[in-house]
C-alpha cells in the first residue's frame, strides 16, 4: 500500500465536499455558503421553538414532523460546515506528507467523512421535502383564514419550505451522488418517527396533528403518521432521481472527461492505493 507509480492504479473514491458544479466556486466560497446555511437553519429552529406552545415538553415538541425535520436539518448543515473544514485539512495532509501510511490513513478518513455527510444530506433534504409537501399541500389550505396572517405566512415559509430551498441550493452548487442503499437509513428514520408518534399519542393522549388531547379519536392522527412515514421514503427516491438527471446533464455539459478528473487536485501526480 501507499504511493507507487509502478503498481496498477486502483479506482480512487472520487467524491469530495470541496467540488462544485459552478465554475470559479472555490472551497472557501463553499464553506462560506455552508456557514450561512447552517446559521439560517439555527434561526429557523429557534423561531419554531419560540413559537411552539408545547416547547415545555421536548417530547411533544419533536412529535411534529416539522420540528423533527428541523433538528435533522440543523445537524446536517452543521455537519457540512465541520466536514468541509475537516476534509480541507485531510487533503492538505495527502498533498504534503511524505509518509505513505499517513497519506493512506488520511484518504480513508476522508472517504468515511464524505460518505457519512452525503448520507446525512440525503436524509435531511428528504425530510424537508416531505414536510414542505404535506404542509403546503394538505395543512395550509384548510387552516382557518383568521390565522393566516402575514406573520403566519412568514413563519410557515421559514419552517416549511425555506430549508428545503437551502438544501436544493446545496444540490445545485455541489455534485451529490445519492446512494440507493441509503434508503435503509431513510426507512429506519421513518419508522423511528412513526413509532415515536404512536408512543406519544398512546401515553399522553396528545395528537400533534389535531393539537388536541383526543388520542386516537381523530382519523387525522393515524393518517398523518402514515403519510409522514411513506412521504419520507417517496421523497428520497424522487430526489435521487432528480439528482441523477442533474448529474448526467452537468456531465454532458462539461464533457465526458470532466467527471473522471473531479479529484485531480487531490491526487496530483501520485497514485493512492486503497
Amino acid at each position: 500500500m501507499g504511493y507507487h507509480q509502478d503498481e496498477p492504479q486502483k479506482q480512487v473514491y472520487k467524491f469530495s465536499l470541496l467540488n462544485s458544479d459552478i465554475d470559479g466556486m472555490t472551497p472557501s466560497m463553499l464553506l462560506a455558503v455552508r456557514i450561512f446555511n447552517c446559521t439560517f437553519s439555527l434561526i429557523a429552529l429557534s423561531v419554531a421553538w419560540y413559537r411552539d406552545v408545547y416547547r415545555v415538553s421536548f417530547g411533544l415538541f419533536i412529535s411534529y414532523l416539522t420540528n423533527w425535520a428541523l433538528l435533522l436539518s440543523v445537524a446536517t448543515l452543521t455537519l457540512l460546515v465541520i466536514a468541509t473544514i475537516k476534509e480541507t485539512k485531510l487533503q492538505n495532509i495527502i498533498r504534503t506528507t511524505l509518509d505513505d501510511q499517513e497519506a493512506l490513513k488520511a484518504e480513508k478518513n476522508r472517504q468515511k467523512l464524505v460518505k457519512f455527510t452525503f448520507m446525512m444530506y440525503e436524509i435531511g433534504i428528504s425530510s424537508e421535502l416531505v414536510v414542505s409537501a404535506i404542509f403546503w399541500g394538505i395543512i395550509y389550505p384548510i387552516k382557518p383564514s383568521e390565522v393566516t396572517t402575514s406573520l403566519d405566512i412568514v413563519y410557515s415559509s421559514l419552517c416549511h419550505g425555506m430549508l428545503f430551498v437551502v438544501f436544493l441550493g446545496e444540490m445545485i452548487i455541489h455534485r451529490y451522488e445519492f446512494q440507493r442503499e441509503n434508503y435503509r437509513k431513510i426507512l429506519m428514520m421513518a419508522c423511528a418517527y412513526s413509532v415515536f408518534n404512536c408512543v406519544v399519542v398512546e401515553t399522553t393522549g396528545f395528537s400533534p396533528y389535531t393539537r388536541e388531547w383526543d388520542g386516537w379519536n381523530s382519523w387525522k392522527t393515524a393518517v398523518f403518521i402514515v403519510t409522514g412515514f411513506l412521504g419520507g421514503i417517496s421523497a428520497y427516491f424522487l430526489l435521487a432521481s432528480v439528482e441523477e438527471v442533474k448529474n448526467k446533464f452537468v456531465a454532458r455539459l462539461c464533457g465526458a472527461g470532466q467527471e473522471d478528473n473531479l479529484n485531480q487536485a487531490l491526487l496530483q501526480d501520485k497514485t493512492i492505493q486503497v
